[in-house]
């Protein structure tokens, strides 16, 4: 599988139809998977995501403006103040 990624076959070669069709179906079912996740997460409430570009990656900003719970050296914490969280 490897070699077929390091070195395809050529326009010339007989194999390259079904190479080039295999490719692009793949790209194209990647393609469509990413902007369905991404279209999914921007119907959260608070939950925005930019279309990616060219990847699998979805980077979404979440707004938080509700009190909620997190753990912080094994203690409860309550956070009351409107946070954005950001993809690094």
């Amino acid at each position: 599988m490897m070699g077929l990624m390091t070195n395809p076959p050529k326009e010339s070669d007989e194999s390259y139809p079904q190479y080039s069709k295999e490719r692009d179906d793949l790209l194209a079912s990647l393609k469509r998977r990413a902007h369905l996740i991404c279209n999914m997460l921007n119907t959260l409430e608070g939950v925005t995501c930019r279309e990616p570009e060219g990847a699998m990656y979805a980077f979404p900003l979440i707004e938080v403006s509700t009190p909620f719970f997190f753990c912080l050296d094994g203690k409860s914490v309550m956070c009351t103040s409107h946070i954005t969280l950001a993809a690094d």
